[in-house]
């Protein structure tokens, strides 16, 4: 007599594949890959976020503050971070995409679905706001992963004065220091009560001892309070984080890096307001 042999095969599922998604969080998926459709062709511009120019950051940081009303970091390496980590396989129209294109996590886009990621290109044969295939073997080689940040990974955008200081939005902003000093206006506002914190790059050959300033108030018209003030000696493609400063109540705010000759070396500029609309 044969005997029959059954095995029982015990399936687990990861998380992000049980179950679908709500339709709310389907039609801001949508929303959000038109959103930023709506933005091919426009020009690329480092540091900026505004329909006149995006960076790649700039774009994914835009789209997510105007339709899914979420603050979510401004520099790739905060991004790099946030959310819930996903792989190309898992990825859904709306997620966001992390490749190495300069070492570590240096550039972002919007997975819009079809193998394609929306993003703002700053080289290459088209720059500027695309659309490119992740069958392409330079971004298939660049890729790192994706990031899931709906549903609710992000901070919404209301204002913050009764969240406590560990929940507050941390937005981390780029200051690159070349030849040439190089200013940063951004022309998206933060909302007040942000957590901000620069990273600086020294792109330069040398090495330079930088003065390292934060000011509340308008800078360039020298009505200003100088928040606090760093020392800091730098050499070539070292990187520096300044300590986290919250901006609170509706004012310009300025990151300024001087040498020791007191010339400026690079700055950046945003303001801060109380709501920031849909």
């Amino acid at each position: 007599m044969k005997k029959a042999l059954f095995l029982f095969l015990i399936i687990s599922y990861p998380s992000w594949a049980q179950g679908a998604e709500s339709p709310q969080t389907q039609a801001l998926r949508t929303k959000v890959v038109e959103f930023a459709r709506g933005f091919l062709g426009t020009p690329y511009v480092y540091g900026a976020a505004s329909p006149e120019g995006f960076d790649c950051t700039g774009l994914v940081y835009y789209t997510y503050q105007k339709i899914a009303a979420l603050l979510i970091p401004r520099s790739t390496r905060a991004l790099a971070q946030f959310g819930e980590k996903i792989t190309q396989e898992q990825a859904l129209p709306g997620d966001v995409f992390i490749f190495n294109t300069v070492g570590g996590p240096s550039h972002a886009g919007l997975y819009i679905g079809d193998s394609q990621v929306l993003h703002a290109a700053s080289a290459g044969s088209k720059t500027g706001v695309i659309i490119s295939s992740m069958k392409e073997n330079y971004y298939a080689t660049r890729f790192l992963y994706g990031r899931r940040i709906l549903p609710g990974a992000g901070t919404p955008v209301s204002p913050v004065a009764s969240v406590s200081e560990s929940e507050l939005p941390l937005t981390t902003l780029d200051i690159p220091l070349g030849r040439r000093s190089l200013r940063n206006y951004d022309r998206l506002p933060f909302l007040a009560g942000t957590l901000v914190e620069f990273e600086i790059q020294m792109n330069r050959s040398d090495t330079e001892n930088l003065q390292i300033i934060f000011v509340k108030g308008d800078y360039e018209k020298g009505t200003y309070e100088k928040l606090w003030e760093e020392s800091r000696r730098m050499s070539s493609g070292e990187i520096y984080r300044t300590r986290e400063t919250k901006v609170e109540g509706v004012s310009p705010w300025t990151l300024v890096v001087l040498n020791s000759q007191g010339e400026e070396r690079g700055l950046r500029i945003f303001r801060s307001v109380l709501e920031l609309s849909k």
